[in-house]
């Protein structure tokens, strides 16, 4: 089990990479996408404050957390991409 774990890690850090080249292309803060990440969940899901928001993004980003299903379509709404951005990592 501890090759899965360190592919799963893998992943995470990949994944981590492909939202922070993402948000950094637009220009984007840490609190600046805390902030479209919370007006975009308006009528979509409850989430927490925008300083709440901002420690979580860095985590996403180093690849220490996953990044839950309803964080996924809100990422997907204030990037403008459809899930292919959970789904094909790209090699940078």
């Amino acid at each position: 089990m501890p090759e899965q774990k360190a592919g799963q890690d893998m992943l995470r850090e990949a994944l981590g990479t492909r939202l922070r080249v993402e948000r950094e292309a637009r220009g984007w803060t840490f609190r600046k996408l805390a902030e479209k990440l919370n007006a975009a969940s308006r009528g979509i899901c409850a989430v927490p404050d925008v300083e709440s928001i901002i420690p979580q993004i860095r985590r996403w980003e180093r690849g220490g957390a996953g990044v839950g299903e309803h964080y996924r379509t809100l990422y997907c709404v204030v990037f403008g991409m459809g899930m292919e951005l959970f789904t094909a990592v790209r090699d940078e």
